[in-house]
């Protein structure tokens, strides 16, 4: 069985080096509580909850956009435009704020420019993607294919929940043969709420706003480095 010694050596070792600052009163305020209520014990488990927490560093799927343009263009079949006719466009803002606010110097072509593009281009969907770059000024093409947009509940009429299922590619505007330069290793979903709301005028756009931001996050977290924190399960696990 440890010490307090053998604890405190344990949890404070080189886990915190000279980030961790406490007064010599706060100190011995939380040892003698700790040893007073339930001994060594008692004082592992409140040093434990002290202890900064486990993370990870992800690196980004595709770092290439920095110092880059690029623009997003949105595709959906005709019903789902029809439903939702301002997809392009609040989808595409969604996803323009998470890149500028995480990808350092990048340029996004404004949504309202791509969907003016598409609008005038009776056959833009048919255009080589690098074409695409060309006519939006951009240097890459984010391609994204919506399979589903909906924010009712299959089957339902007064379940609402935001889902968005889409195929993402990345296009280069210097490759001449239609390849892309990064896509989703998986078909991307996001769905909002889990469990799903009853039918209210007011929650619509939120729940549409709140799935949108979700996707913009997901998606684009992809094109640059972050850090997760580990839950204590999975660090377990390792």
């Amino acid at each position: 069985m440890k010490t307090c010694r053998k604890i405190f050596r344990d949890v404070f070792g080189n886990k915190f080096g000279n980030k961790f600052r406490i007064s010599r009163a706060g100190l011995l305020f939380l040892l003698t509580s700790a040893l007073a209520v339930g001994g060594c014990k008692q004082l592992g488990v409140l040093l434990y909850m002290g202890m900064p927490a486990q993370t990870k560093d992800i690196k980004a799927e595709f770092s290439g956009l920095k110092n880059h343009s690029i623009a997003i263009v949105i595709y959906c079949d005709e019903e789902t435009q029809y439903e939702n006719h301002e997809v392009r466009m609040t989808l595409g803002t969604a996803i323009a704020h998470q890149l500028r606010r995480n990808v350092k110097k990048i340029k996004v072509i404004k949504p309202g420019v791509v969907a003016r593009f598409q609008d005038e281009n009776l056959h833009w969907g048919s255009m080589h993607k690098w074409q695409m770059a060309a006519n939006l000024d951009a240097d890459y093409v984010l391609f994204i294919s919506l399979i589903q947009y909906s924010m009712r509940v299959p089957g339902q009429v007064s379940g609402f929940q935001g889902r968005i299922t889409a195929e993402p590619k990345l296009y280069s505007r210097t490759d001449k043969d239609d390849e892309p330069v990064w896509e989703a290793g998986d078909i991307m979903e996001v769905v909002f709420p889990k469990v799903h709301a009853s039918y209210d005028a007011r929650n619509e756009p939120k729940i549409r706003y709140q799935t949108e931001v979700l996707f913009a996050d997901q998606l684009a977290k992809c094109f640059y480095d972050y850090t997760i924190e580990i839950k204590e399960d999975d660090a377990d696990e390792k």
